[in-house]
């Protein structure tokens, strides 16, 4: 199965040319393909299953020549043609291309449950004498036979077949969740411009009343989070809340215990006790029993100063309301923002003044260049639609790779943000390509959506470095999935640092944000962390929980509620069905937790540059060359210990909960 990376997806590049020849030695020029993309698709999986059959059929000595070389040529074929489907299907402005892109996806999909299921394939792989194999292609193919047994591979015939039918409808219930999220986009309308009190001038600006005088409030972010933090009415919020949480619902419903039910098929199928079982096998983590004691162990480290924090939420909310008792989940965002006005002198509507979309996305480029010597060039290419910006990245006079933004939002568009791999880079062959598909309004960003933006930009540029194998099975984000958030993680303390911001970070009369605002917002930069801490554990816990469990014993909004009452530091919201919104339970199923585990091992790797510079190039360039650019070559513990010259441990982490 393709992964989902935070979501990891990805275009194409001019694909005829690549298909009709494997042995193509350079790169074309990206030319990214709108035309008749279901004509494209069927030439390219006729390719790729005449190549296939050919490795199928090969009957002579089993060598990496014989058997690794002409696989690897087919996952190429594949990767190429997948990324751009699944790109199209998310982004693409018009409906009949993205319903083609998702048949595209479900037809590739089905072959790489074939190859997962192939004797043939695997009997070949197994069928390689080791003895004198170069570590790329030894670890490529125990790898790959490491996946074959835990997909099923040993299984007969008919069982296979059966996991062969049940990862087909993983699949399809898995797009049909996400499309109902994207398509499901609501509208909370305002009766006048007073039920905008709070917010900043420029979104009152942008949010006029419609003809019928009322104001509209879409549950895309650039709407609904600067809502969420500054909208005085509080009733507005809640309605607002709601509505986001209900954008899959009730179909989602539906979506969801079938998907739930296939998933402990296949794992009952495979000889697990469940789904939650399966899918950690492989992780650094384990197994399921270690991922619910690691959710636990971080719930007990982050409570006491979560209920410090939520100590303080209510009673800032009792100054407003005194009756009030509780602090509910679409009021602390809002009612942390008046603490932090209060106590820590800090505003944020004076803060995002500072960040104007285009030298955010300047800044972001600056600060990659400098910490790793390259250059960022704007060019003109053909794109997916009139607002995506195109990029080369160049170094030493060569152009090293080539990217995409995608930055605001539109009906029918993905709408979260994510890195999507156009092409994994070859080396000596193809240069990598990546694109970001976010929802940021094309003015002021708040700055934890500067955080967000470096966040997936870290993503980006680690699918970019980690294009230098000639094995695409360990090239680009291949790593271990709880870890490949940490990179991404740890390149969001850049955006707390004085000397970074001081170089973008400007506001219309071109004033530099201020050292001692900036002091100020890292004096407050850790309000909440417990609160948010616990957040995360929900969503962990529910992910986790969902997996461990019978399906037919599964309530979701009775799962919900036990998740929300166990973990969460507010209570739920009956009203909002979370598990039908809840996107990361398509493409990280059961191991959500992944985004803590692999905060702990960012808060670690941090302290190298922490203690050496934060733009010190020579640790920038040993982080790049020792845990970027390897891809999957190495275990991610391996990668983390080669950079810290020490195994990680939680201490860096933990502090942030004192």
């Amino acid at each position: 199965m393709k992964p989902i990376i935070h979501w990891l997806l990805f275009a194409c590049v001019s694909m005829l040319p690549i298909f009709a020849n494997g042995a193509t030695k350079t790169l074309p020029s990206a030319r990214i393909l709108t035309e008749d993309f279901s004509h494209s698709c069927q030439s390219a999986l006729a390719v790729i299953e005449q190549k296939l059959k050919a490795i199928k059929a090969y009957k002579g000595k089993k060598t990496t020549d014989t058997v690794l070389t002409p696989l690897n040529e087919v996952l190429i074929d594949i990767d190429l043609l997948w990324n751009h489907a699944v790109l199209f299907s998310y982004t693409h402005p018009d409906e009949a291309t993205r319903k083609k892109a998702g048949e595209c996806d479900q037809k590739l999909a089905d072959i790489d449950t074939d190859i997962g299921l192939s004797t043939e394939i695997h009997q070949a792989l197994a069928g390689i004498d080791l003895a004198g194999v170069n570590p790329s292609e030894r670890r490529v193919i125990e790898k790959r036979l490491q996946t074959y047994q835990l997909g099923g591979i040993d299984q007969p015939k008919a069982k296979r077949e059966q996991l062969k039918a049940l990862n087909g409808d993983i699949s399809k219930l898995g797009r049909t969740y996400l499309r109902n999220i994207r398509q499901g986009v609501q509208t909370v309308l305002l009766d006048n411009a007073k039920a905008l009190k709070g917010l900043p001038q420029d979104y009152i600006d942008q949010h006029k009343p419609n003809a019928e005088g009322k104001i509209a409030i879409t549950t895309n972010y650039p709407d609904f989070q600067p809502f969420m933090l500054y909208a005085d009415n509080d009733q507005h919020r809640e309605d607002l809340m709601v509505a986001f949480l209900n954008r899959g619902y009730p179909d989602n419903a539906k979506v969801m215990t079938e998907l739930l039910d296939k998933r402990y098929q296949l794992a009952r199928l495979l000889g697990f006790k469940n789904f939650a079982d399966y899918i950690t096998r492989d992780k650094m983590i384990g197994n399921a029993d270690n991922a619910q004691d690691f959710i636990d162990q971080i719930t007990k480290l982050a409570t006491p100063l979560a209920n410090r924090e939520t100590a303080q939420l209510l009673a800032r909310l009792q100054q407003m309301d005194p009756t009030a008792t509780a602090v509910n989940r679409w009021q602390y965002r809002y009612l942390g923002e008046k603490i932090k006005k209060e106590k820590y002198q800090i505003d944020a509507k004076e803060v995002r003044q500072y960040f104007d979309y285009p030298k955010v996305r300047d800044g972001i480029f600056k600060l990659t260049e400098q910490l790793f010597s390259t250059q960022i060039k704007a060019v003109k290419a053909k794109v997916w639609h009139q607002d995506v910006e195109a990029f080369e990245m160049w170094q030493d006079g060569k152009l090293i790779a080539r990217f995409y933004l995608d930055s605001h939002p539109r009906e029918n568009k993905y709408n979260h943000a994510a890195s999507f791999p156009v092409v994994t880079g070859i080396k000596d062959r193809y240069i990598a390509e990546a694109a970001l598909v976010m929802n940021f309004p094309k003015s002021y960003l708040e700055h934890d959506q500067v955080a967000l933006f470096l966040h997936e930009f870290g993503h980006l540029i680690h699918h970019l470095f980690s294009s230098q194998h000639q094995q695409i099975s360990i090239a680009g984000l291949t790593t271990e999935t709880d870890f490949f958030e940490a990179p991404s993680q740890m390149l969001e303390e850049w955006i707390w640092d004085y000397n970074t911001l001081k170089t973008f970070a400007s506001n219309d009369k071109g004033e530099v944000i201020p050292k001692a605002l900036v002091a100020k917002m890292n004096k407050a930069r850790h309000f909440l962390a417990g609160v948010l801490t616990r957040r995360q554990m929900v969503y962990s816990a529910m992910s986790l929980g969902l997996h461990n469990q019978l399906p037919s014993k599964v309530n979701l909004d009775q799962a919900q509620q036990q998740y929300f009452k166990q973990y969460s530091a507010f209570p739920n919201i009956p009203k909002g069905h979370m598990t039908g919104s809840f996107e990361h339970l398509v493409g990280y199923s059961a191991i959500y937790y992944t985004y803590t585990w692999s905060k702990v091992i960012a808060a670690d790797m941090f302290t190298r540059f922490k203690k050496e510079g934060l733009l010190n190039r020579k640790t920038a360039a040993d982080y790049r060359r020792q845990v970027l650019r390897p891809g999957g070559a190495k275990p991610a513990k391996q990668l983390v210990k080669d950079f810290l010259g020490r195994d990680y441990s939680f201490e860096s982490f933990t502090k942030t909960l004192e």
